[in-house]
C-alpha cells in the first residue's frame, strides 16, 4: 500500500481532545488530512519507508493515536515513528503553512510520480 499527502502543512492537538471548534485533532495534517491517523487506519505490513523531500527513513513501524478524558488531562500524544526516527519531529522542522509532500509505503514506490 502506498499513501501519499501533498498540501499546505498544519499542526494540531497532540492528544486529540480539543474542545474548540476550529480545533485540529491530530498532531500533523498535510493538505487537510490527518497523517496519524490515515498511517494508524492503513494497517500496514512492517518495515514501511517514509519519504518527505528528499529524505527517507525506513524501518518497522509504531504508531499510536493520542487520546485523552478532556482538554484539560490528556493522557497520551500522538507518536509516530519508523525504526528510530521520530516522524513527528521531522515534519515539525516545517514552518505552518509551508507546502510538503510525503509518502508512505510498506512496497517500493517511485517519490517524482
Amino acid at each position: 500500500m502506498i499513501l501519499k499527502f501533498h498540501g499546505a502543512i498544519a499542526f494540531g492537538d497532540t492528544g486529540r481532545v480539543a474542545e474548540a471548534e476550529d480545533a485540529l485533532h491530530g498532531s500533523v495534517h498535510i493538505g487537510g488530512a490527518d497523517v496519524v491517523y490515515a498511517i494508524h487506519e492503513a494497517s500496514f505490513a512492517n518495515p514501511i519507508t517514509i519519504a518527505i523531500a528528499d529524505e527517507r527513513y525506513s524501518g518497522p513501524l509504531a504508531v499510536e493515536l493520542g487520546y485523552g478524558y478532556s482538554e484539560w488531562t490528556p493522557v497520551e500524544d500522538d507518536a509516530l515513528t519508523v525504526g528510530p526516527h521520530n516522524i513527528i519531529e521531522v515534519l515539525n522542522r516545517y514552518e505552518a503553512g509551508q507546502i510538503v509532500t510525503m509518502w508512505a509505503a510498506d512496497e517500493p514506490f517511485n517519490t517524482i510520480d
